[in-house]
């Protein structure tokens, strides 16, 4: 049974718990995938100090929080791309939940048509199940191993 999860932004001050939640999940899913220079990357933008540079510079967070406590966060740069997608406990819909409201978040930006993330394999399910698509084959860069994929807004009427 799943509690209630609440969706909102991220208040100045929770970044250190943020990336908390995100390097606990990073090192759980995704890390042993990736050479040490991909993990030295992720862990420089990963940081609580660099997310508060973001979030000032114009960039989203928004955290999920399950029966009081943090259960995932997404970050978008600016209103067309996910930066990061992190939910603690999987196959609960907090995934969902999250980039769902982030998406109503870039469709509210300037003339946005589309919205890209640049994925894990490890995550590439869930955004295709809500409807992103390949843009291109995966790439590697720092030591990242990423799928680029889109999700295109459709016109409405």
């Amino acid at each position: 049974m799943t509690g209630r999860v609440s969706v909102r932004c991220m208040l100045p001050g929770e970044e250190g718990e943020v990336c908390a939640l995100v390097a606990r999940v990073f090192n759980e899913f995704l890390a042993g995938d990736f050479p040490p220079e991909g993990v030295d990357e992720f862990f420089r933008f990963a940081r609580a100090d660099a997310m508060a540079q973001r979030s000032k510079a114009g960039g989203t967070v928004l955290v999920a929080e399950e029966a009081g406590r943090l259960a995932g966060m997404v970050e978008l740069k600016g209103f067309d791309h996910i930066a990061m997608l992190f939910v603690e406990t999987h196959g609960r819909g907090v995934g969902r939940q999250l980039v769902e409201r982030a998406l109503e978040i870039c469709r509210r930006g300037p003339a946005v048509e589309r919205v890209s993330v640049h994925t894990s394999r490890y995550a590439v399910p869930i955004y295709r199940r809500l409807g992103f698509e390949a843009e291109g084959p995966e790439r590697t860069e720092n030591g990242i191993t990423y799928l680029p994929m889109v999700l295109e807004f459709r016109a409405s009427g």
